[in-house]
């Protein structure tokens, strides 16, 4: 019998739609993969990280910006 390991998703969604991003790491956490990614998607910074489990074959995590009004 062979185990192996669950590929991650990762999801990032803003109010412009989803984008998908690469698993640079499976060693890596979650926290660290936004972090990464924050350089490229600033919005990132703010986000929060959302557990979605196994979705069609894959452990998802989506990371949800916080939209807000200002003014």
């Amino acid at each position: 019998m062979e185990i192996l390991g669950l590929k991650r998703k990762f999801k990032l969604k803003n109010v412009s739609g989803d984008f998908l991003l690469d698993d640079i790491d499976p060693n890596w956490q979650p926290n660290q993969i936004k972090d990464h990614y924050a350089s490229v998607y600033p919005e990132l910074t703010n986000a929060k990280t959302v557990d979605n489990g196994i979705v069609n074959g894959f452990h998802e995590i989506i990371f949800k910006t916080i939209a807000g009004t200002k003014g």
